[in-house]
């Protein structure tokens, strides 16, 4: 199985590597299935300076919810905080005092302390810190995310992947029975429109060979 990770790249980026794939299998006799990983919504710090910013074990760190980069107003408010941008405009309201949060894949782990709703501002104690740099991920083990489990983004890539032919789909942030069978209805109707997902014995199955499988939210 190939995975391809549509959180990067472009559609030819996709196209090409799908080729390259096929040949490569073909060459060697073996049949390799292809898989496309749908982005999600994303939670990921804003911007701070190039060296990043220290966030110590056993010290505290408010998180801004909703904004690119931390405004010189907001982080005077905190003169002994090291205060962090996410991006993701419901953080606030999604946590609750002794929430999870982990930032670049766990290596800092943050546990919450209080949320202020209106002004978009989370404080949080640090279990594990280190050195906090630009766009790194956020991830909320165990919280009930309010973003849609589907983007926009992932729509226009659900296409591509029809166009493409990838025989898995790989869906992130699943929460509901809904979330599934959205992706799996949207990528059947885009395969029932899409004239390169026909051959010329007539319209390829969307369940033996579109099937998509949801892959669970991170705990």
């Amino acid at each position: 199985m190939f995975r391809l990770n549509f959180s990067h790249g472009t559609v030819d980026d996709h196209r090409a590597r799908i080729r390259l794939v096929h040949e490569l299998a073909a060459r060697e006799g073996r049949l390799v299935g292809t898989l496309g990983d749908l982005q999600g919504p994303k939670i990921r710090l804003g911007l701070v300076v190039d060296e990043g910013v220290d966030v110590p074990t056993g010290g505290e760190v408010v998180l801004i919810a909703g904004v690119p980069r931390v405004e010189v107003a907001v982080a005077a408010r905190w003169p002994d905080h090291p205060v962090l941008p996410v991006v993701y405009p419901g953080l606030a309201q999604d946590v609750a005092t002794g929430s999870s949060v982990l930032i670049d894949d766990g290596s800092i782990r943050l546990t919450v302390v209080s949320s202020d709703v209106e002004r978009g501002e989370v404080v949080c104690a640090v279990d594990a810190g280190g050195r906090a740099t630009s766009r790194k991920g956020v991830n909320l083990p165990g919280v009930r995310v309010s973003a849609d489990s589907i983007t926009d983004k992932d729509r226009a890539d659900l296409a591509t992947m029809v166009e493409l032919g990838v025989d898995w789909i790989a869906q992130s942030f699943v929460r509901t029975v809904e979330d599934v069978l959205e992706v799996g209805g949207s990528s059947r109707r885009t395969a029932a429109r899409s004239p390169s997902s026909r051959s010329s014995s007539g319209p390829r199955s969307s369940t033996t060979s579109r099937a998509w499988s949801p892959r669970p939210t991170p705990s």
